[in-house]
């Protein structure tokens, strides 16, 4: 494996193992205890206001740059999503 990377099967066992810590999991694997089953369900129902998922998209673009280059800052991602949002005429609806 280059650089340490894990395999596949190690990422599965560290994601099963971290998911169990944190008591999201039962203990017989690929069964979800009823409390996040129910979590899941209600947040599938749930709406989001267009501001919040706005929100969301930034910390998202955010995150995601900013681990592959710490020069990434907030302000440059809400720059670059305001001149989208402008190019675009405004419309941040999802709708495509």
């Amino acid at each position: 494996m280059a650089n340490g990377s894990l395999s596949s099967g190690q990422r599965l066992r560290c994601v099963r193992h971290l998911a169990l810590i944190l008591g999201f999991v039962a203990p017989t694997v690929g069964k979800m205890n009823s409390a996040l089953k129910a979590l899941i369900e209600a947040s599938q129902k749930a709406g989001m206001p267009s501001e919040e998922r706005e929100a969301q998209r930034r910390s998202f673009a955010y995150g995601n740059t900013h681990f592959e280059n710490p020069l990434i800052t907030r302000e440059m991602v809400d720059r670059a999503a305001e001149s989208l949002s402008t190019s675009a005429g405004g419309s941040d609806d999802g709708a495509e």
